[in-house]
Order: structure tokens, then sequence, then C-alpha cells
């Protein structure tokens, strides 16, 4: 019974450093999210990948991020209790369980003038990727996600979802979602060659599928790629910045009880680690 409550508990496993009041506080963070990902798939890496990075953590804890409605978590909740440190309601995206707007750890960056990032192997208006930009009562509104990106000022963005910002017209505008950003400031990238061609002076998105990206296997680039790329602007900002690096499909394959696409995207994100 007792190996069964250790399992239990380490299957909300995250990997971080403590920081009491008395020591520096740290200038960036980089939050990497394997998204389904326990302490089995740690393990996992661990024993089938010789230079596995895990082998080089000193500390582990440990967060529950259960939904509050509910034992067994989903990405919504569990992803809004990592970016804002409210549990909430099984779906609901940064809200509070009565459906109040929760502020995330990207909102807060942004008070500093610290610059903000996200790096997925999904769709941006994933429910992952969305618990630090948008709120909504369910993950499935992925439109009004997306417009919800529009009022954001988040620096780098990365990843699929490139059909919810061209299927839509505001009413205000009538016109589609990229065409917002670029009026905006941003660059836009939709093509892999010209994404990694260019020097990336400005803040951007580069949504490179229409929905989610293809699987790591598939891809002739990795999520390790296009984080480098993703810290190559963050970097600049004196003040620090925030980035979320999510290993999306990794949970996917366990979905499929697939070894060798679970195995493969783990391998992927061990490389952005």
């Amino acid at each position: 019974m007792r190996i069964i409550k250790t399992l239990a508990l380490v299957l909300f496993c995250s990997f971080g450093v403590l920081f009491s009041q008395n020591e520096l506080r740290p200038k960036n963070i980089i939050i990497l999210i394997g998204d389904g990902m326990g302490a089995n798939y740690v393990s996992a890496a661990v024993l089938t990948l010789p230079n596995s990075p895990f082998r080089k953590f000193n500390s582990v804890g440990f967060s529950v991020t259960c939904s509050a409605d509910r034992f067994v978590t989903e990405s919504a909740a569990s992803a809004t209790a990592m970016a804002t440190g409210h549990k909430t309601n099984h779906h609901y995206l940064g809200m509070d369980t009565l459906g109040n707007p929760v502020t995330n750890i990207f909102e807060e960056a942004k008070k500093m003038n610290r610059s903000t990032g996200l790096v997925v192997t999904c769709s941006i208006t994933h429910a992952t990727p969305a618990a630090f930009v948008a709120h909504v009562i369910n993950r499935k509104e992925e439109t009004e996600i997306a417009k919800q990106f529009l009022d954001k000022d988040i620096d780098v963005v990365i990843g699929g979802g490139a059909k919810f910002f061209i299927d839509f017209e505001t009413s205000s505008s009538g016109t589609d979602g990229f065409n917002i950003l670029r009026q905006k400031g941003y660059d836009i990238y939709q093509s892999t060659e010209e994404f990694f061609a260019s020097p990336l002076e400005n803040k951007f998105y580069a949504l490179l599928e229409k929905e989610h990206l293809k699987k790591a296997a598939e891809r002739n680039y990795s999520l390790a790629d296009l984080t480098t790329k993703a810290l190559s602007l963050l970097s600049k900002n004196e003040n620090g910045f925030v980035l979320m690096v999510e290993g999306s499909q990794i949970d996917w394959g366990a979905h499929d009880n697939n070894q060798v696409y679970a195995l493969s995207e783990l391998n992927d994100f061990c490389g952005a680690i």
C-alpha cells in the first residue's frame, strides 16, 4: 500500500529550485512541461537515454495539480494551477472555480517589464499553452483563445495553430488574426525555412502548421531547435524573461499506448531541457 501511495504522489512530479527570501532571485524563468509526463517517464528517460538531462537534477519537488472538482486532472486545470497558482475546475483555463479570471505568471512578468514566450509542439491554442495566456471556462473554445492571444503582449510564440488565426474575422476590423498581429508590430512566420533563416530581431509568431506540429520523428527540426530560437530573442531583454516550453505530444503517445511514439517525443523534450 505504501508503494501505491508513493506512485500516486509522484505522478504529479515537477522539478525546480527552491529559493529562500535571503537568496538571489532568478532573472530568467524557464518552465519545462512534459505533457502527461509522470515520474515513470523520467525513469524511462534515465534508463534509455545515456545523456538524459534528468540524470543531472539534484532536487525533486511535488506539485498537486488535480482539478478542484475531481481528483483526476486534465491539461487545462493542471496547467492553470501551474500558471496561476490556483486550482480550478475541469476544462477551465485561467479562471477560478467561479469563472473569474486569475492572474497568470506571464501577466505578472509583463508588470515587471520582462519578456514572455511560448514554445510548444501542439497548437498554441491547446490547453497547456492557453493556460499561460487566456481566460475561458472551456478549453475547446480555441477560436476565442486565439482572439485573446491578440490582446496579449507576448514576445515569442512558437508552435502550431495557424488555422485559428486565419479562420476568423473580427467584427470591428474585418481582418484575420495575422494581420492584426502585424499591425501590432509582430513578424509572422508560417514557413520553417523562412523561420530558421531569420535572425529574429523583432517579436514574432511562428505558427508552423495549421494545427499541431508533426511528430518529432517526422520533423527535420527539434523542440531544442525551437527553444534555441526563442532564447535568442528573449535573452536580449535586460530585465529578464519567462519562457514556457512544452513537449506536448508525450501524452499523445501514452494515450495511443505507443511506446515508440512516446519515447520519441520524450527524447525530443529532453533535447529542449
